[in-house]
């Protein structure tokens, strides 16, 4: 990637956490690639049943599904347990190993053509390095004033003030079905 060449105090760190999971640490940030073990079916009202591609043949419409999620890497760090990550992208893949990802930006644009995109070595590389791009391009909120005003006395004499409030980075977006629209 280019921003390790440009700068070789960045570090990057892969773990396999087993079977479904997996997650990559680049500089502050933590990705988190989760594998569900089931198969899915859209939604009849879903994009990907107007395609030819599905009409062509229906079970091309079951997907495997992989999560993105982006954490501060602080949070696991400092076992912040209440830290959150948000949703990155999701991707979905068939039998055929065709897949397309549902994310903004880069994301949902370089990844959206389902007929033709294959899972391949180059895609997938691709498919992670815009995930990276897109998680450190990702800002720090500030917690409001109120939700840090008050803590607890265990959280004065057992934890840290670092973790007696809640943090996460905002995407600036919403996935489909989210309510509290933002960007």
């Amino acid at each position: 990637m280019e921003v390790i060449k440009n700068d070789p105090r960045i570090k990057i760190q892969f773990k396999d956490r087993g079977t479904f999971e997996a997650e990559i640490k680049i500089a502050e940030d933590l990705l988190i690639f989760i594998m569900h073990t089931n198969a899915f079916i859209f939604n009849t009202s879903h994009p990907v049943w107007k395609s030819g591609y599905v009409n062509l043949d229906e079970s091309r419409g079951t997907v495997g599904m992989i999560s993105i999620y982006n954490f501060l890497s602080d949070s696991f760090k400092f076992d912040r347990k209440h830290d959150t990550g948000q949703l990155v992208a999701r991707v979905f893949i068939n039998k055929e190993g065709n897949f397309f990802v549902e994310g903004k930006r880069q994301l949902g644009i370089l990844f959206n053509d389902y007929a033709n995109m294959k899972a391949s070595e180059d895609t997938i590389q691709a498919l992670v390095e815009s995930a990276i791009a897109f998680s450190l391009d990702i800002d720090v909120d500030v917690p409001p004033f109120d939700a840090m005003k008050e803590i607890t006395v265990f959280q004065a004499m057992v934890n840290t003030m670092q973790s007696t409030f809640t943090t996460g980075k905002r995407l600036g977006f919403k996935f489909e079905g989210e309510t509290d629209l933002e960007g």
